[in-house]
């Protein structure tokens, strides 16, 4: 009875999205409602192993480039760099089948977020905000997985620690300048 309810309250609307519910919302339309997406990734990563142990390291960057049309009109570019790696000792504990592993990663992303006023999907000429984005984050964690009954059960003993900063820096008005970080 409860959807009744609401079917009556907005029974218009209602008949209108039951001849199609597949359509889009008129405001979305309007607007011209997008998201236009360009990036890529370059990277590089060697692995190595010596006896049962493992080595990996990876290094990469990013670029990216964003379109987004809603009610504003917003320009990111993004570019960022990050790095990874890990050692996984693998062998016996207490003549069972035991894997440690110890890790970290970095990545550090930067670039300007640019907001004009949408106008039917078009890019207005006026800028409204400008803002000079920066989120970094570096973290290490450690693993140790005991075989207890081999092939069907594990034991798992994970830690992880991350740092995580977001940094905002307004170039229009800076008293809306904003800077977060989590531990």
């Amino acid at each position: 009875s409860g959807a009744l309810g609401i079917a009556a309250l907005v029974s218009g609307q209602v008949q209108f999205f039951d001849a199609d519910p597949f359509q889009a919302n008129e405001r979305d339309v309007a607007r011209d409602t997008k998201r236009i997406t360009r990036k890529g990734r370059l990277g590089l990563r060697y692995e190595t192993t010596i006896g049962d142990d493992e080595i990996e390291i990876t290094t990469y960057a990013t670029m990216k480039y964003f379109e987004r049309a809603a009610s504003t009109y917003r320009l990111f570019n993004r570019d960022g760099l990050g790095a990874s790696a890990r050692f996984v000792d693998g062998g016996k504990l207490f003549g069972r089948t035991n894997e440690f592993s110890v890790g970290g990663d970095w990545f550090y992303q930067y670039g300007p977020i640019q907001e004009y006023p949408n106008i039917a999907g078009m890019k207005g000429d006026a800028l409204q905000h400008l803002t000079d984005e920066r989120i970094g984050n570096a973290g290490f964690y450690v693993k140790n997985s005991l075989s207890l009954v081999t092939a069907r059960l594990d034991l798992v003993l994970p830690g992880r620690y991350d740092n995580v900063l977001f940094d905002a820096k307004d170039k229009l008005l800076v008293v809306r300048n904003a800077r977060r970080r989590f531990e």
